[in-house]
């Protein structure tokens, strides 16, 4: 008979009389991989914050029930709740730089997960989190254990996110796009992880996802949700092949887009905006005994021109977002020279769409007054219709001038940011995983819009990512980065007769990345 891990039913959720949920029922059952998916918005991240008890304030749960192991979370004592779930439950969320206390090495995070759970000596302890650390595939775990969360990329916090969710060997695992800020290769490496962890250990994953491509022959039942409504359930294959509502369709033909055939992009004139010459960038951390040096970029040069979408991409911790901060001057370069030829002034010729866009925002304004910061320089001088306007290009309803950054979604957070850079309408725009956080409809109509901006516009983009699918259909030209040094450079349309072995196997396994249930998963241990 089929039991379940955990139980969720007429689950309401509500912001000053506003559903946000709305009678949500679903279950997780026992030593199964059970997705939620839906578009950004939808109610994904809300469905995971309401059962971890972490509403945000002015947001509360109205109605419905939620049982764990079959003991219902609602009837113990606030402490109760607390070491149950953190025991019980495992979690990786969205937004990797929130999980993490910035003054706390990423050594002292473990220590408390497993000094609050388990009887573990902090030499023992220490022990088990350099394991966890190198089964997440992260090279010098003994570094990483010593580092702080902002000495660590966007893709790195993530996995480290994973390695201490499984170090308590969790009965539930609650994935919230675990694999979003990282590389193909290095996602379908977690996702190989998550599911051997599953078939092992005989606990549940919960795993939540904008991307019906993670979920192809990974998760056994798949829960659809739009607007804060459960629209339809069943197995994978059911919702590939046979969806019964329009909204799913629309999903599985987002998800077809991306995967069908790519047409070459011819790049416009060859005018120079940037041109940078053999920069060099090196992070030196003093020990106690001895100091380390880690050269992030080594001797890069290149040049972005005008009116041209240029691609850059290569692995997690590769050293593309210290090149995006190189250019744009937030940081000094150790060697080399950069060169701007733009006709405006650099500040506001290049804007700057970060990859972990909360982070970049004040989180005591209103968008409106973060998407109108800039304006504030620029003398414009109807400021409200400017919002208004870049707020509709992007798909953002007016409504949300009034909101603060934590009452967005990890995707409604990203499509702000480009809105905000888009407003003072620079000739280069930086894109660091600037779709990290959205669902494929919504990166559709980002592809769209920033090719309308560019073809209409003349506006310049680099566009920095790990997702090569969307390099190959927005870009006119890519760069690969490895282990900091530039080692290819062609036509986006070219990427699949790619020559250089690091091209060609980065563009394989976006093809590939997709795990077979029956695919042998043998290389990592977990206990």
């Amino acid at each position: 008979m089929e039991t379940d891990c955990l139980e969720v039913k007429k689950l309401s959720v509500e912001r000053n009389g506003y559903p946000l949920l709305s009678s949500v029922s679903f279950h997780v059952p026992d030593g199964e991989i059970t997705a939620l998916i839906g578009e950004s918005g939808s109610g994904k991240s809300m469905t995971v914050k309401a059962i971890l008890d972490l509403l945000p304030v002015g947001i509360e749960k109205t109605d419905g029930a939620i049982f764990l192991e079959k003991e219902s979370v609602e009837t113990i004592s606030l402490q109760e709740k607390r070491l149950l779930i953190g025991k019980s439950i495992g979690v990786v969320f969205q937004d990797s730089w929130q999980t993490f206390n910035p003054i706390q090495t990423i050594g002292s995070h473990f220590l408390d997960v497993l000094s609050a759970h388990t009887s573990m000596s902090k030499k023992e302890m220490k022990a088990h989190a350099l394991h966890m650390l190198n089964s997440v595939q992260l090279k010098e775990a003994e570094r990483i254990y010593s580092s702080y969360p902002d000495e660590l990329s966007g893709g790195m916090r993530q996995r480290v996110q994973l390695a201490i969710a499984l170090s308590l060997k969790p009965k539930l695992l609650i994935a919230d796009e675990p694999t979003t800020a990282l590389d193909v290769k290095t996602q379908a490496d977690i996702l190989k992880m998550i599911k051997k962890w599953q078939k092992e250990s005989g606990s549940s994953v919960f795993l939540v996802t904008h991307d019906l491509g993670v979920l192809n022959e990974l998760a056994d039942r798949v829960i659809v949700i739009e607007k804060g409504l459960i629209a339809e359930q069943g197995t994978i294959q059911d919702i590939l092949h046979d969806p019964k509502t329009a909204y799913t369709k629309q999903l599985v033909d987002n998800y077809g887009w991306f995967t069908s055939g790519n047409e070459k992009l011819h790049p416009p004139e060859q005018t120079i905006l940037i041109e940078l010459e053999q920069a060099d960038k090196r992070y030196v951390k003093h020990g106690l005994f001895r100091q380390t040096t880690n050269q992030a970029v080594s001797n890069v040069s290149l040049d972005l021109r005008k009116g041209e979408i240029t691609g850059l991409i290569g692995e997690s911790g590769g050293g593309k977002s210290t090149l995006a901060r190189l250019l744009l001057q937030m940081e000094k370069m150790d060697g080399g020279q950069m060169l701007w030829h733009g006709d405006q002034p650099f500040r506001r010729g290049v804007q700057w769409v970060n990859q972990d866009p909360f982070a970049s925002f004040n989180s005591h304004w209103t968008m409106k007054q973060i998407i109108g910061e800039g304006l504030d320089y620029w003398k414009v001088y109807d400021k409200t219709a400017r919002i208004k306007e870049v707020l509709n290009q992007t798909g953002l309803d007016i409504s949300v001038m009034d909101m603060y950054p934590h009452e967005l979604s990890g995707g409604m957070c990203q499509r702000a940011a480009l809105a905000r850079a888009i407003a003072v309408e620079p000739e280069l725009i930086i894109l660091d995983e600037p779709f990290a956080n959205l669902d494929l409809q919504a990166q559709i109509a980002m592809i769209a819009l920033i090719q309308k901006l560019q073809k209409e516009k003349g506006t310049a983009f680099f566009f920095i990512s790990h997702d090569i699918r969307a390099a190959v259909k927005m870009c006119h030209r890519v760069l690969v980065m490895k282990e900091g040094q530039l080692i290819d450079e062609l036509a986006a349309g070219d990427l699949e007769h790619a020559s250089h072995p690091y091209t060609k196997a980065l563009y394989n396994s976006a093809q590939t990345l997709y795990i077979n249930k029956q695919e042998k998963v043998d290389n990592y241990v977990f206990y």
